[in-house]
C-alpha cells in the first residue's frame, strides 16, 4: 500500500498519475516488482527531475539510499521522481545485463515501455542516471528525446562527500533550466 503524503497542498493529480503508474506496472509484472514510492519516496507531482537507477536493491546498503534521500532535501530536490530501469525484484546479474543490453534492441521490452509510460507522466526536463549501466541505456541513440541526461555514481558505490557533490551539480543544472 502506497502512503500519499502532501495531499494538503492538493496533489490528487499526482496521486491519480502514481496510481496510473503502479496500476500499470503490476499489470504487466504482477507481483514481483519494487518501487521507491513502496518505500514512502515520493514524486510530489511538481518536480520535473526524474532519476533512474538500475534495478531494486532493496537491503543493500540502505543508510546509501537514505543518505541520497536527505541530500535531494537538502539541495531542494525533495519530491523528484524516482524509479529504476528494471523493475523486477529478485533477478540475478546476468539476467539484469542482458536486460539491460536488449532494452532499446527488442520490440516488446516491458521494462522500456514502463519507462516510457513513467516519463510521459512525469515530463521531465532533465533525466538523472544513476551509475553507468543506466547511463549507457538512457543515452542510447534509440532513447533520443530533448530532456537533458545527466549521471551521478550509484549511491551505495560512493561516499557521502562525493554524493553530496553531484547532488549538488544536479541541483544546480535543474534550476538554470527552469
Amino acid at each position: 500500500m502506497i502512503h500519499y503524503h502532501n495531499l494538503q497542498r492538493g496533489k490528487m493529480d499526482m496521486n491519480e498519475k502514481l496510481l496510473k503508474i503502479r496500476k500499470e506496472i503490476k499489470r504487466k509484472l504482477k507481483d514481483n516488482f519494487w518501487l521507491f514510492s513502496d518505500d514512502g519516496i515520493l514524486w510530489d507531482g511538481e518536480s520535473k527531475v526524474f532519476f533512474v537507477a538500475e534495478v531494486p536493491s532493496r537491503g543493500t546498503k540502505p543508510g546509501n539510499l537514505n543518505t541520497l534521500i536527505y541530500l535531494l532535501k537538502n539541495y531542494g530536490l525533495e519530491g523528484v521522481y524516482i524509479t529504476d530501469l528494471i523493475k523486477k525484484n529478485n533477478l540475478d546479474s546476468i539476467t539484469v545485463k542482458k536486460l539491460e543490453k536488449s532494452f532499446w534492441e527488442l520490440d516488446s521490452n516491458i521494462h522500456r515501455d514502463i519507462l516510457e509510460m513513467e516519463i510521459k507522466e512525469v515530463s521531465p526536463r532533465l533525466i538523472v542516471a544513476i551509475g553507468n549501466r543506466v547511463e549507457r541505456v538512457l543515452r542510447s541513440p534509440k532513447f533520443m528525446r530533448d530532456i537533458p541526461v545527466e549521471k551521478i555514481r550509484h549511491y551505495s558505490q560512493t561516499n557521502r562527500k562525493e554524493l553530496e557533490k553531484e547532488i549538488d551539480r544536479i541541483s544546480r543544472i535543474y534550476y538554470r533550466l527552469k
